[in-house]
């Protein structure tokens, strides 16, 4: 079983989905509920339960297949054997799937050819725009999620009713989602580009 869970995890990460879901979770959820707070209040439970269950069963499934995959029986190296400290293991469940494949990624083609063609090339500058950019975009959606409805009275009325507000705080998660959708795409084509044995790099 232990073998199994990890050529199940070496090949999500050869996907790259995981770490495409992973960049979403981190980048993205986080001001999900922002935008879910000026929805009526008849549809909140309809749009946060779901999502919060979802949350739930993939982490736990994710904890799960990578705790299995650590009570897999370890098979070290001539090289590792003369060690007095063998190579340390993953702590926990979650840990198993930070450790990459030993023969390094190798994503499908049409994988290679989304990150080829979202993802910044390894050598192009502007990193700091999109930075900027998705921080600016991450303000403006907390701006319209959290500041209370009395503010926005004060300041600009056209937006003191929450559901004004709703519209432009999806736009704002949309955008949110493709710029971290690019930031991910960019460190995978970073990483294609490393020389790997037996590995196409991206060139172009």
């Amino acid at each position: 079983m232990g073998n199994l869970a990890r050529k199940l995890i070496d090949a999500v990460q050869h996907s790259l989905l995981g770490s495409l879901f992973v960049a979403i979770l981190t980048g993205v959820m986080p001001f999900v509920p922002a935008a879910i707070h000026l929805a009526p209040y008849e549809t909140v439970p309809w749009i946060g339960l779901p999502l919060f269950g979802l949350f739930i069963i993939a982490a736990f499934m994710a904890w799960l297949v990578g705790a299995v995959a650590n009570r897999r029986p370890r098979r070290l190296s001539p090289l590792h054997a003369l060690q007095l400290d063998p190579p340390p293991q993953a702590a926990n469940g979650f840990e198993a799937w930070s450790e990459l494949p030993a023969e390094g990624l190798d994503p499908p083609p049409f994988m290679r050819a989304i990150v080829a063609l979202i993802g910044a090339h390894p050598e192009q500058d502007g990193r700091r725009l999109e930075l900027n950019l998705t921080l600016a975009v991450m303000g403006l959606l907390f701006l319209l999620g959290v500041v209370g409805s009395d503010v926005w009275q004060r300041f600009y009325p056209a937006l003191a009713d929450p559901s004004a507000r709703l519209l432009p705080a999806l736009a704002c998660l949309g955008l949110l989602t493709l710029l971290v959708i690019r930031s991910w795409a960019s460190a995978q084509r970073r990483l294609l580009a490393r020389p790997a044995p037996g590995r196409v790099q991206i060139t172009s």
